[in-house]
């Protein structure tokens, strides 16, 4: 009898450890899910670190509770469109990140606030985006604060604060390197060209393939990111990823705060897009001091595609504060942070001498910013959609829009007013841009695995330039175009909403269909463009099974 029994215990051992041992690699192949198909938002994980760290026994305590089970979450709505999981498999992945969202919290509260936790914060902010079952604007602007006051209690914005060559920036002026350059000579340039293009560019040189082989096979989306130089410490890595995190955020946080402007809503004055927080290394600057890379630069690393979106980032947050006449939502007060900001910069008084001085200068830098990209032939702009290049219309806008009288400048031959032939262009590419996406997202960024319908957290994205094309429509009435192109743009979002339908999302699109057609119908337009089919792909990684659904 007592032999039968230690059998019995080693048959429940046995039984337990190999149930443990599934589960363990099904949430591994969850992780290694996300990585695979997510695109440079989450560039910011050093991914053979962090796997070293969840193998190994003695460190994988030390990882957030929140960050494993938001990748689960992640893995598991991805895994939930229409032609996946469907409707059950969205609601579950809500409920994991609610659980994750309570580990969040209780880390918060308990002021256990530390690297993992700011990515968890970061990870459950992309999960907001996407249209899950409980989505409302208000929970997406909580996400923001959440994640805004994580890092500024680190005080990740201004971690290189002790580093000469940290480039700072005085509140109320425009954010210009032109100072910090350090033996660069600013070029004299003030008008931007396309000669050149390419010639000078050195990105695939310092991207991810270069310092990992295995690099395209185990995050391909993330090719045209900074590389990470394999000689770091890993003190070095982790400050690494600290610095991409915040830099990372703060696209994100620009994109947030430019939907919410475009709808006609108080943008949330987050800590993260304020230029004078920032004493910090451009993406991919610490490069310049690997002795892997050093000697490759033939420019400043300021110069490449992740640092100009970073500088155009921060400009446009100095711009939209500088002009913008709507108030600016502040800090909730149950939200950590640092230091609270202006409520809203543009109710200061400024003379006009000032407003005229700032634009100028906001203008002049915006030349200077797209110099640099048009000398780049990296894949950078096309893995983010362009949207460096959306940046600069968005603050040329911004500072032409209310404030033509002060322009032009004789003495400059400088016309900051709402030039039109640019505004055509720019629509005109917007209008090739979301063709082509109709026709897979990999036609744009040139990566074969980047499936459109893999992309829910894009749908506001896409709808966001609809509602930007209504504006420029609104400026300019002459611009019919425009209404083409927030039609074109509607193409996308209705082929997403398809196979990720969200009854909270659905009055806003309808109420933005309406006023497009309002607007094609008062300019004598067509109703409608012709409709392009998409083309389907089958993949059957749409509906894998994921830890989060496992019954073991």
């Amino acid at each position: 009898m007592r032999g039968a029994g230690r059998c019995r215990a080693s048959l429940i051992y046995c039984v337990c450890t190999l149930l443990i041992s599934r589960r363990y690699k099904q949430i591994q192949t969850d992780i290694a899910y996300v990585f695979s198909f997510s695109p440079y938002f989450i560039s910011f994980f050093n991914v053979p670190l962090f796997w070293t760290t969840f193998h190994s026994p003695s460190r994988r305590d030390t990882l957030q509770p929140s960050l494993v089970i938001s990748f689960l979450a992640l893995a598991t709505f991805m895994r939930s469109s229409e032609l996946g999981a469907g409707a059950r498999g969205r609601q579950r992945a809500l409920h994991i990140a609610e659980i994750a969202r309570a580990y969040l919290q209780s880390s918060i509260d308990a002021g256990c606030i530390d690297a993992g936790l700011a990515q968890a914060a970061f990870m459950l902010t992309l999960f907001e985006m996407c249209p899950h079952p409980q989505y409302t604007a208000q929970r997406l602007a909580s996400s923001f604060w959440a994640l805004d006051s994580v890092l500024a209690t680190l005080g990740w914005t201004s971690m290189d604060a002790y580093d000469d060559d940290a480039a700072v920036f005085a509140p109320g002026f425009v954010p210009s390197l032109s100072q910090h350059m350090h033996g660069h000579a600013p070029r004299p340039r003030l008008q931007a060209t396309d000669a050149d293009a390419g010639e000078d560019c050195a990105c695939p040189r310092f991207s991810l393939p270069s310092s990992s082989d295995s690099a395209l096979r185990i995050t391909p989306l993330w090719a045209a990111t900074p590389a990470w130089d394999p000689d770091w410490p890993e003190p070095e890595v982790r400050k690494e990823e600290a610095r991409r995190l915040v830099w990372n955020s703060l696209n994100l946080m620009s994109g947030h705060t430019s939907a919410t402007l475009a709808a006609g809503e108080g943008a949330a004055d987050y800590w993260c897009t304020r230029a004078e927080n920032y004493a910090l290394l451009f993406p991919g600057e610490t490069l310049l001091r690997s002795q892997r890379y050093a000697p490759y630069f033939t420019r400043h690393p300021r110069d490449s595609v992740w640092a100009v979106y970073a500088r155009l980032a921060l400009l446009y947050g100095a711009c939209w504060r500088f002009f913008s006449p709507q108030a600016s939502a502040a800090r909730p007060e149950s939200r950590p942070g640092r230091a609270k900001p202006a409520a809203n910069d543009a109710a200061l008084p400024r003379s006009e001498g000032a407003r005229a001085e700032f634009a100028y200068r906001a203008y002049v830098e915006t030349l200077e910013l797209e110099d640099i990209l048009n000398q780049h032939g990296c894949a950078g702009e096309r893995t983010t959609l362009f949207q460096g290049r959306e940046f600069l219309f968005k603050i040329r806008v911004i500072i032409s829009r209310d404030y033509t009288k002060h322009f032009p400048f004789p003495e400059t031959g400088i016309d900051l007013s709402f030039h039109k032939k640019k505004a055509e262009q720019w629509l005109t590419h917007q209008m090739n841009l979301a063709q082509r996406l109709m026709q897979g997202l990999n036609s744009v960024t040139g990566m074969g695995m980047n499936d459109l319908r893999l992309r829910p957290f894009l749908l506001w994205y896409f709808a966001l330039q609809s509602q930007r094309c209504l504006q420029f429509h609104a400026i300019d009435p002459s611009l019919t175009v425009a209404l083409d192109v927030a039609d074109a743009w509607m193409m996308p979002v209705d082929y997403l909403v398809q196979i990720w339908p969200c009854e909270n999302m659905d009055p806003f699109f309808a109420e933005l269909r309406k006023r497009i057609l309002d607007a094609r119908i008062k300019a004598g337009m067509p109703r409608f463009l012709p409709r392009a089919k998409p083309i389907e792909l089958v993949n059957p990684m749409l509906s894998a099974p994921s830890a989060a659904t496992e019954n073991v």
